[in-house]
């Protein structure tokens, strides 16, 4: 009893510490993994318990460092319940950041494609209404198929590579950028986009196929359709990495040479277990922090070389040089300094550089409705003006 007595208040933090977790376990659990609104409260009233024993052993035991660690942490644990507080209690996800098992599969190198031979039916509901509702014919090797006339002895290939802009996210199969670019001549289009692809994508789909062997034609070009995201995707920055990006090519500089290291998820473990462990933390999303906290050369370097590098595989496969990167006009999230630093070290890598940046002023004119992708008309006048750029 005496014993009891003495801990009682050790006792006690650990009991009250274990039902916090149970509580919020259990709502978690009942919600299919999730953490709905204000759950996280028990989690941080857990935390801030186990911080309190370890605050109370420290002075008991007179190790001052434990002592100093345990304040630290309970000054940011109150941080994380104010700012918790300050966003509205939201929802906490419970993401499962595993490698996806898959056999002989283009995706196991290349990251996400779209399921081979089929037809997907996209359908977005805003608010009660229907913003689109549209199909996506895909072929055997996992590309949205381009309808068109069947090309003849004169005719040239177009490619396209890129992410959702260039796949034609929100569109029909005759609605999307190699479609309508296919209007400007004798001309048949292959688009080698899909959601959520970065310039990381283009250089492993190039590794991974020969892509010469989907096309007929024997004279074209490729087009890389960029817009300025596709940079936090090729290095793989927090949030992106955390969105949707863990299962993506890692690719990095080494002594100024373009290596590849799997995905980011298994490629650099260290910092993925980092991301993953960090990115929900309310204080970072309340300052809308990312890592790393900002672009710079360093990371313009590496894009652009996966670029070079991306055009070097092209004309091997396809024996021609005529590899385009396309600035799209998009919403700018950027300056135009930092515009005019990256073209430039493109360009220094033997890239030519078709900027349309400011062909129109983006805005919901341009787009579909209730979601800021490209719609019908933009496509159109975009191809337009991309075909007089190189004619």
């Amino acid at each position: 009893m005496e014993l009891l007595k003495k801990y009682k208040s050790i006792l006690f933090l650990i009991l009250a510490t274990v039902l916090c977790f149970v509580v919020a376990n259990q709502i978690r659990v009942a919600n299919g993994g999730t953490f709905v609104s204000g759950v996280m409260y028990f989690r941080y009233a857990g935390y801030l318990l186990i911080a309190l024993l370890v605050f109370r052993i420290g002075v008991k035991t007179k190790l001052f460092i434990v002592h100093n660690l345990a304040m630290i942490a309970i000054i940011f644990i109150l941080l994380e319940i104010t700012f918790y507080s300050l966003l509205g209690a939201p929802t906490r996800e419970n993401k499962d950041f595993a490698i996806p098992v898959l056999v002989n599969d283009d995706q196991k190198y290349v990251g996400y494609l779209p399921p081979k031979d089929t037809v997907i039916n996209d359908i977005f509901v805003f608010e009660g209404d229907t913003s689109f509702n549209v199909e996506y014919s895909i072929d055997h090797f996992r590309k949205r198929i381009t309808p068109g006339p069947e090309g003849n002895e004169n005719s040239e290939f177009a490619l396209f590579f890129g992410c959702s802009i260039a796949y034609g996210y929100g569109l029909e199969d005759d609605q999307t950028i190699p479609y309508h670019y296919q209007s400007n001549g004798n001309i048949v289009a292959y688009n080698f986009g899909f959601n959520g692809h970065g310039t990381n994508h283009i250089a492993a789909r190039l590794e991974n196929q020969d892509l010469s062997k989907q096309v007929d034609e024997e004279k074209g070009k490729a087009f890389y359709l960029f817009f300025w995201d596709h940079i936090p995707r090729a290095i793989g920055t927090m949030r992106r990495h955390t969105s949707w990006l863990h299962f993506a090519p890692y690719y990095y500089l080494e002594n100024d040479s373009l290596k590849r290291d799997k995905m980011f998820k298994d490629g650099r473990p260290i910092r993925s277990y980092i991301y993953e462990s960090i990115y929900q933390s309310s204080v970072l999303e309340y300052f809308e922090v990312d890592f790393p906290l900002s672009l710079n050369e360093s990371h313009f370097d590496l894009v652009a070389e996966i670029i070079s590098y991306s055009k070097k595989m092209y004309s091997e496969q396809f024996g021609n040089d005529d590899f385009y990167t396309v600035i799209m006009p998009t919403y700018v999230d950027y300056t135009e300094e930092e515009l005019k630093v990256f073209m430039d070290i493109v360009e220094s890598k033997g890239v030519e550089i078709i900027d349309l940046s400011k062909m129109v002023d983006y805005g919901p004119k341009y787009t579909l409705e209730n979601d800021g992708h490209p719609n019908n008309s933009y496509n159109k006048l975009f191809t337009k003006e991309l075909y007089n750029k190189i004619k």
